[in-house]
């Protein structure tokens, strides 16, 4: 749902210091929320702002504070170990479609000709 797409992608559910992320989907899109937690308890302090929960919800920040920062840093590091992935998953395709390539031209070249 609107706010929480992005996120619930990149980061899985886990505790990250003192930040526990729930990050899941239901029938209609994505869920995310994100509770601080300390010695005190636990508070949700990202989740859904309004809208109908499973329907029409949209998120954002119940509570702005410093776990903003810690969260972004950890978007932040998140974002770099994908495009790290995605950069390694590309450079392969690319050496698996060059030696595909390779292979056919073998084929081609060779056609007609007598072993």
């Amino acid at each position: 749902m609107k706010g929480a797409h992005e996120f619930a992608l990149l980061i899985p559910s886990g505790q990250y210091g003192n930040l526990r992320i729930e990050s899941g989907h239901h029938a209609r899109g994505y869920t995310f929320s994100i509770f601080i937690v300390t010695p005190n308890g636990e508070l949700e302090v990202y989740g859904i702002l309004g809208g109908s929960p499973g329907w029409t919800e949209y998120y954002g920040w119940i509570y702005h504070g410093s776990w903003e920062i810690d969260f972004y840093e950890l978007l932040r590091k998140q974002k770099e170990i994908q495009d790290e992935q995605t950069k390694k998953n590309l450079e392969a395709y690319e050496r698996n479609e060059k030696s595909e390539h390779e292979r056919r031209v073998r084929i081609l070249n060779s056609y007609g000709k007598p072993e």
